[in-house]
């Protein structure tokens, strides 16, 4: 015990001293549409600017050119850059997007899958907009098509030169015999984009990111993804990629692609303008370098962290336990006799574990047992809401990007759209009278569970405000973690909340043969936070 606290204010003397010698950046970090201080070398972009002049041939092609990065405001030299694409192009429309259209245009114009995959990304990587740009482009391209060019490009020609009237897809081949990602030509929902977009949404998701880019980062839905996906459809359709200049009919696909030899679209595009480096840290941001910066309030960050410290080290975490993440074996034997965890300890049999535990569910008495017209809800709460004082209650049940607070960015606290489509399935479910939210406050032990604080008892209300007009609403705990475990898996109508105890009772609750209400989305947040690509043996992953 004593070495435990020693440790825990060790690392807190630590980053205080770290703390002292940070220094603060010289500009603001710009994150989700918040401007730098010093704005006083920016041009205003506009959003929208029309074509100047009439064009005098049809193209497959929109005539839209794409751009985008964080703030409208962008220094001089980048906003130079920018208009050489519309006076360069004066038949075309050009369309510039910022973090805050980015976020409104794609919850606008996708499903909820597209859109929560780019929160995914937001929450993962706030500092690294260049991510966000990444599946933005794919999503924009595929919708509208048109031409898609980063910011740090300016055309050496017009794009009536580059694009001939039955192109469909063109590109360069850069270094690695890849098509450009950085400058993107196509039509609307051609198949080559259509695929990056999906494959990318299934590694946002799944947390697989491809390898061979500049960066992990770069892996989601970066030049890896792009090159993966144009392989991928072209063996779907029997063909392989050309790197060879001349246009590529693709039957199977009612498509085509063009390819232009060389780098840099045959050297008609200038990428990288000169300057731009010294741009992006004039503005605060980062690309794909491995230096982040310097967090606003990180004396906030250390604290959260060592509150963390502290819950994994006295709270029972019967799921982690079960999946390995538990330090010292000899602290549930010392401080929870009697219970699950202290059973599976203490009669471990390699694989056996979940088959004890499943016996030790059905053998454990419980004061009330759910109904088979009760539609039985666990709410994970506690620490995730408690412990991050800068957000609020609301904001946790209003955006599901605050519902994930670990390393991985795994979803734990689940809001108001989750619920809500729980409501509509429930309504499917017949005899159904009566809703039981199950809940437990934070550093809960296996033989008393705290009870949640006022802000996490603000957020069960509003998702019981959710089920009020249909059902009636019940509030229950019995106050053990163990019993609450044996409540939730024999539910006939079970509906999982956030991580690893709420994965657990699902798999008990399966395993009884019962079919819990779980969102794919859900689903597959269980997948990741049990790792289940590299560890087949967790207990959740046979079940999921």
């Amino acid at each position: 015990m004593l070495a435990e606290i020693f440790g825990c204010v060790l690392i807190i003397i630590v980053a205080l001293v770290l703390l002292s010698l940070l220094k603060p950046p010289k500009t603001l970090v710009h994150l989700h549409g918040e401007l730098p201080v010093n704005l006083s070398r920016r041009v205003r972009l506009q959003y929208l600017t029309p074509p100047k002049e009439k064009a005098t041939q049809d193209i497959k092609i929109p005539r839209i050119i794409h751009q985008t990065h964080a703030s409208i405001e962008v220094p001089k030299r980048m906003a130079q850059a920018a208009q050489k694409w519309i006076d360069t192009n004066p038949t075309w429309t050009h369309k510039y997007y910022d973090d805050a259209s980015i976020d409104a245009y794609i919850k606008k114009h996708t499903d909820d899958k597209t859109y929560e995959a780019f929160k995914i990304l937001e929450a993962m990587y706030p500092e690294k907009g260049a991510m966000r740009a990444d599946l933005f482009r794919l999503v924009v391209m595929e919708r509208e098509g048109g031409v898609y060019a980063d910011m740090d490009t300016e055309p050496k020609v017009p794009l009536d030169e580059i694009i001939h009237s039955d192109d469909e897809y063109v590109s360069g081949v850069g270094k690695r015999k890849d098509f450009h990602q950085w400058l993107l030509i196509a039509t609307p929902h051609h198949p080559f984009i259509k695929t990056a977009l999906e494959e990318s949404i299934n590694a946002i998701f799944t947390d697989t990111p491809l390898g061979g880019g500049i960066s992990k980062e770069a892996g989601y839905a970066g030049p890896p993804m792009l090159d993966h996906s144009v392989n991928l459809a072209l063996a779907r359709a029997g063909k392989i990629k050309q790197i060879t200049g001349g246009s590529y009919n693709i039957p199977s696909l009612n498509t085509s692609y063009t390819v232009i030899d060389g780098d840099y679209l045959g050297g008609q595009v200038n990428f990288k303008y000169r300057g731009y480096d010294n741009d992006m840290k004039e503005m605060g941001l980062v690309h794909w370098s491995k230096n982040k910066p310097v967090p606003q309030n990180l004396m906030a960050l250390i604290q959260t962290n060592v509150r963390a410290i502290l819950l994994n080290s006295y709270g029972y975490r019967l799921s982690d336990l079960l999946n390995g993440k538990v330090a010292s074996e000899k602290r549930f034997v010392n401080k929870f006799p009697g219970s699950f965890a202290y059973h599976i300890i203490n009669n471990r049999d390699g694989k056996e574990e979940f088959s004890l535990l499943e016996r030790l569910v059905d053998e454990k008495d419980i004061s009330r047992s759910p109904m088979s017209s009760e539609a039985v809800i666990h709410l994970r709460i506690g620490d995730t809401i408690d412990m991050h004082n800068e957000i609020k209650a609301k904001d946790f049940f209003e955006n599901q990007s605050f519902g994930r607070r670990n390393k991985k960015q795994i979803l734990y606290v689940l809001d108001k759209t989750y619920y809500k489509d729980v409501l509509s399935r429930l309504e499917k479910v017949k005899n159904i009278q009566k809703v039981v939210l199950v809940y437990q406050g934070a550093l809960g032990t296996a033989s008393q569970h705290t009870k949640p604080k006022s802000k996490s008892l603000n957020y069960v209300e509003s998702v019981a405000n959710i089920f009020r007009d249909k059902y009636e609403v019940e509030h229950y705990s019995s106050g053990n973690a163990d019993e609450d475990l044996s409540f939730l898996a024999r539910a006939q109508t079970f509906i999982p909340g956030g991580g690893g105890y709420s994965s657990l009772a699902t798999a008990l609750n399966i395993a009884r043969g019962n079919k819990p209400i779980l969102q794919e989305r859900l689903k597959i947040e269980m997948k990741r936070l049990a790792n289940c690509n590299k560890n087949k043996a967790s207990f959740i992953c046979p079940y999921l």
